[in-house]
């Protein structure tokens, strides 16, 4: 009976209108398709993998963009979206828990290699020190701040993909490590405009 139930199964399957077509196709044909199909899938999978390659890589944890989220920050001194300029950006506290940073805010760049396909880890201009920077609880005073970036990109003639990464940890408890990163396009040099804004954050340099 199984054997009966299989057979009338795949006679079904071989006599649809699609099997009939593909089994009319030149053999030349048909693997001109298949190898198209190969192709594309490969293309996009490595689409998807850029946009987030890299991250499981930075952060050894789960927690990324929940506890605490970064974001561009408009208003900054002579601040501009290019390569060789200083931008600024905030780092949020989103949770009731007290976040800690050391000075540096665990700050890492890296910009992508269209030529490698990778992200290549770039420095910053600023050099950081001081004392911790704590996040209180969302809602509080001092819940924010903002952070100054000057990363040392090369010259380049087109947009540049920059990634900036952050790493906190939970005040007491657990201590659990949190993090952030936020992806933005430099432009060339002279090719944005700063498009400034006021608002009232604790800053770090």
């Amino acid at each position: 009976m199984q054997m009966e139930l299989f057979t009338h199964i795949h006679k079904h399957i071989v006599s649809t209108p699609l099997i009939m077509q593909i089994k009319k196709l030149p053999i030349k044909v048909f693997l001109l398709v298949i190898l198209l199909s190969i192709t594309l899938f490969g293309c996009s999978k490595r689409n998807t993998n850029q946009a987030t390659e890299g991250i499981d890589d930075f952060f050894a944890f789960e927690d990324v963009n929940q506890t605490i989220k970064l974001s561009l920050f408009s208003y900054c001194p002579d601040g501009k979206l290019e390569i060789n300029h200083t931008f600024c950006y905030l780092v949020t506290n989103d949770s009731q828990d007290k976040i800690v940073f050391p000075p540096t805010l665990n700050l890492r760049l890296y910009m992508f290699s269209e030529v490698n396909e990778s992200w290549i880890e770039i420095q910053d201009s600023f050099n950081v020190s001081g004392n911790d920077i704590v996040l209180n609880p969302k809602g509080e005073e001092f819940w924010d701040v903002v952070n100054s970036v000057h990363p040392l990109v090369p010259p380049s003639k087109t947009p540049v993909k920059l990634r900036i990464i952050v790493v906190g940890q939970v005040d007491g408890g657990d201590e659990r490590q949190v993090g952030a990163f936020l992806d933005v396009i430099l432009q060339p040099e002279g090719g944005s405009s700063t498009g400034l804004t006021y608002s009232k954050h604790s800053w770090l340099h």
